[in-house]
């Protein structure tokens, strides 16, 4: 269960998640 994640474990998911939508958006035509 993702809310029995540590503070600091969900904070690093956001980031690899925010990190993996950039890329797609950057690889995506616009």
């Amino acid at each position: 269960e993702i809310s029995q994640l540590s503070p600091e474990c969900t904070s690093s998911w956001n980031n690899i998640q925010n990190r993996l939508r950039i890329f797609v958006n950057s690889r995506l035509p616009t």
